[in-house]
């Protein structure tokens, strides 16, 4: 799957501390029209995206606020590894 060809998973342990930490915070919405998934690359935007700390096992990704979803992607590549 789509998430293999990255290399990186948020790891199980980690998807639910992610969540709370990602939706701790009220960040701005950014409307795209196509749908987000895993696997994809994240266009660029004027979204805000923010640094997703090392603790959660993903070091070197950042989030953003999609759809009313917090998408965890890897800057350089936009490649999106989790959508919750």
């Amino acid at each position: 799957g789509a998430a293999i060809a990255t290399g990186v998973v948020v790891p199980d342990e980690q998807r639910e501390p992610l969540r709370g930490y990602v939706y701790r915070e009220p960040r701005p919405s950014y409307r795209y029209d196509d749908e987000v998934v895993v696997g994809r690359e994240l266009p660029p935007g004027p979204y805000e995206s923010y640094p997703v700390p090392e603790q959660y096992g993903v070091p070197g990704h950042h989030y953003a606020i999609v759809n009313n979803r917090a998408v965890v992607f890897h800057p350089q590549t936009r490649r999106i590894i989790h959508v919750y």
